[in-house]
């Protein structure tokens, strides 16, 4: 959406995955299946002529939503970017009086020290019995257990008694009652759009059939952008394999909206929970040929929160899967955008493995599974890792790096930002945020980014002093309220220095007192 205001620029984007999911950028410039727990109604979605694998089960989840509010509390910023504006604020009003509460410092820890964030969260929601009462659906000890190795059992058994505590004490059943509207609507909407988009039946057709899996599908009304992949398993061995997808995308009510651009995200969760089973399988073999790869591009996986080598496998081969479904579904446009699209994200070689994946489709008879095709898949991996072109592109964005280093010297640095990034109690009514840099910036240009609830209202234009070092924008804030917004981006660089250098992108945030 562009639209055109005091001479100035609007501009409404909405990236396919990002730390930001909708993201709004001011930017002026002068010239330029299981059973549902009781009480927690449920759809069951078909997909197309065929069967979806065991039903597909839409249904708002407590336990994700109990786990997004104490990782939200505990300051996890992949938990404070719902974009749901009347839920958020309800969420705040209700839960935020309760932020010293010892479970969510324990959750801080748990962040700190063991790097309990992301999908790590998720799982453990997953892993909850109920969220009123929690506790174990399995013992986390059980060598079947899929919770994440994150979480330290004794610590887990630790955070489900704080945890039972926060129910209690904050009345977290009376939120999910008075929110039900909310997500039954949350609930058709995601239904009625798979019902007319998506190929559910994919899954059997191209992985082989799963018959003791069901399938979950859980929006997120905390989680912005944020889609993650978990499941669960029992004694017996049946799975529940999720798809916690965040909501991000709102209609002009402000409340839940989605559209076909939520299939690919869909996809890509769901598929982890076949193809990461079979790298686990598989994962001797193909150690070598993912430890030679992973450090030509660490830097960039790092960056997507893709830790190790490991890591990097369990996306490629979910990736290339997904280019598979684009292609079969959209045709070799949506393909071809899609291989783009991953190769920028330095998964340059999901070209290569989707085409591979083409042999397999073409050949079920010899190749009845994803997992009979494995050893094929090995092979590859280890001729890609000889190839040396994991090699050439680390190099060539090596030499990109110390390009972009010399010219940050050179750029603008902001010195002080009041109030300051991370303040906490900052008065509600203060009325502006003052920006100062270290050198003269070009006037009447500047990038404000930022998106949903957790944006500041901006109140006219911001302006310079006359040395043009120091930028006041006018705000008008609320109370007990989480803040977020940026300078510059990756896409958006409108503050830039008189001799046109932009800034590097910083993050803010801070909290409003009472």
């Amino acid at each position: 959406m562009t639209c055109l205001w005091l001479g100035n620029v609007v501009r409404l984007h909405r990236p396919l995955f990002g730390r930001e999911g909708v993201v709004l950028a001011l930017v002026f410039a002068a010239a330029a299946r299981p059973a549902a727990a009781e009480g927690y109604p449920a759809r069951e979605v078909q997909s197309g002529q065929t069967p979806a694998p065991a039903g597909l089960q839409v249904r708002v989840d407590p336990r994700v939503e109990l786990m997004s509010i104490i990782f939200r509390l505990a300051g996890n910023p992949e938990y404070g970017r719902g974009r749901v504006e009347a839920y958020t604020r309800d969420v705040e009003t209700q839960f935020r009086p309760h932020a010293d509460h010892a479970v969510v410092k324990f959750g801080q820890r748990l962040r700190r020290e063991h790097g309990v964030s992301f999908d790590a969260v998720m799982g453990m929601a997953v892993h909850l019995d109920d969220a009123l009462t929690p506790g174990e659906r399995v013992p986390f000890d059980a060598p079947y257990c899929r919770l994440d190795k994150r979480w330290p059992v004794a610590d887990a058994h630790r955070f489900l008694t704080l945890a039972a505590d926060f129910v209690k004490e904050t009345k977290f059943a009376d939120f999910i009652k008075d929110h039900q509207p909310l997500y039954d609507l949350t609930q058709e909407r995601v239904s009625a759009l798979l019902e007319k988009e998506a190929h559910l039946d994919w899954f059997e057709a191209f992985f082989g059939a799963r018959p003791t899996a069901r399938f979950v599908l859980v929006p997120g009304l905390l989680n912005g952008g944020g889609n993650y992949g978990p499941s669960f398993v029992n004694a017996q061995g049946e799975e529940e394999l999720y798809c916690v997808l965040g909501v991000w995308q709102v209609d002009k009510s402000g409340k839940p909206g989605f559209d076909r651009t939520i299939v690919p995200t869909i996809v890509h969760e769901f598929t982890h929970s076949y193809t990461n089973r079979l790298v686990d399988k598989f994962q001797d073999k193909l150690r070598a040929s993912g430890e030679a790869i992973y450090p030509h591009v660490e830097v960039q996986m790092r960056e997507q929160a893709y830790g190790n080598w490991k890591t990097m496998v369990y996306e490629s081969l979910v990736r290339a899967c997904g280019a598979r479904y684009a292609l079969k579904y959209g045709g070799d446009a949506e393909y071809q955008k899609t291989l783009a699209y991953e190769e920028e994200r330095a998964f340059i070689w999901t070209a290569g493995l989707a085409h591979l994946l083409g042999e397999y489709e073409a050949d079920r008879s010899k190749w009845p599974t994803l997992e009979a095709f494995m050893p094929r898949i090995v092979t590859w991996f280890d001729d890609y890792a000889a190839s040396g072109l994991a090699q050439r592109y680390g190099q060539q964005r090596a030499a990109e790096a110390k390009e972009k280093a010399e010219r940050s010297a050179h750029a603008p640095r902001l010195v002080s930002i009041v109030p300051a990034d991370g303040a906490t109690g900052v008065d509600p009514d203060t009325s502006s945020i003052v920006i100062t840099f270290d050198r003269p910036m070009a006037d009447q240009s500047w990038s404000i980014v930022g998106g949903g609830p957790l944006f500041p209202e901006i109140l006219g234009q911001p302006s310079y002093d006359e040395a043009r070092r120091v930028l006041t924008v006018r705000v008008r804030l609320k109370p007990n309220w989480h803040y977020e917004f940026g300078l510059n981006s990756q896409r958006f660089t409108a503050f830039r220095s008189t001799e046109g250098v932009p800034l590097e992108p910083v993050w803010i945030q801070f909290d409003t007192g009472e």
